[in-house]
């Protein structure tokens, strides 16, 4: 029997997953009291952004994401 997988975000379009991306880590930045909930968003959106191979610049990348 094989495993299924549930896309969560699989209807959004590449930008729109992009944006929501920016948008968790954002607030991920911002809440301490839902941390874990936030991270399992962040790992999820991740996946689906790997599984349809998008890639951002490292600029847009530290600029959005890891800077505070």
């Amino acid at each position: 029997m094989g495993i299924l997988m549930f896309r969560l975000f699989k209807r959004l379009s590449d930008e729109q997953l992009i944006n929501k991306i920016h948008e968790a880590f954002k607030n991920l930045k911002l809440e301490d009291r839902y941390y874990k909930e936030q991270f399992i968003l962040c790992d999820e959106l991740i996946k689906e952004a790997k599984l349809r191979n998008l890639c951002c610049s490292k600029e847009i990348m530290y600029r959005k994401i890891l800077h505070k």
